[in-house]
């Protein structure tokens, strides 16, 4: 099975406010990229796994 998220206003906030996970390696994930996930996205990718 496949399953699609759709990020923007899904698990990435593009204008609507949301609590946001914070990230465990906080100078990796600057480094890697400016996106904050959705709070509880780790959870549910790691459910659908």
């Amino acid at each position: 099975m496949r399953i699609a998220f759709d990020l923007d206003n899904t698990l990435i906030r593009c204008g609507y406010d949301f609590p946001l996970e914070k990230p465990k390696r906080a100078m990796l994930a600057k480094l890697l990229g400016k996106e904050e996930l959705r709070q509880g996205t780790k959870e549910i990718i790691d459910y659908c796994h």
